[in-house]
């Protein structure tokens, strides 16, 4: 299975994170951590300083070079950090589950829906799945 590490469009680079990401990273998850709470499990015990969250941010790209989960952040052209997604092998075999937050200043621009389609033909074309899932919060109103 051969996950790209980075994908672009014209608006978009959704790509594997790196070192440099972390302060951008921190800044937005702390911006967002009240509302995220709310819908992303992840965020109820949140990487608590710049420390913590590089090591988090190792451990998606190790786990991306070995093929077994495959965790992305989403940024505009100009290298801003957006929001986060990621193609999850935890559906079952052959199938991926899309993941994906966008920070609040970012919401309202079909972020969401621009990078799930670019990764459900990722999943298809690259990734060989069968199966591409994408679960929506009902009492998340950004998520319909």
């Amino acid at each position: 299975m051969r996950a790209p590490y980075r994908i672009e469009t014209d608006e978009l680079v959704i790509r594997t994170y790196t070192p440099a990401d972390v302060c951008p990273v921190f800044e937005e998850i702390e911006r967002n951590l009240p509302e995220l709470a709310r819908f992303m499990p992840w965020a109820l015990n949140p990487p608590k300083d710049e420390e913590a969250l590089l090591n988090t941010l190792l451990t998606f790209r190790g786990e991306h070079d070995l093929g077994q989960n495959f965790t992305y952040g989403i940024f505009e052209q100009d290298g801003t950090y957006i929001g986060g997604t990621g193609l999850h092998p935890r559906v079952g075999p052959e199938a991926f589950e899309i993941g994906y937050w966008v920070g609040s200043a970012f919401r309202g621009r079909k972020i969401a829906s621009r990078a799930t389609a670019v990764l459900t033909r990722t999943a298809f074309t690259c990734m060989h799945a069968r199966r591409v899932e994408l679960h929506v919060e009902p009492h998340n109103a950004h998520s319909l």
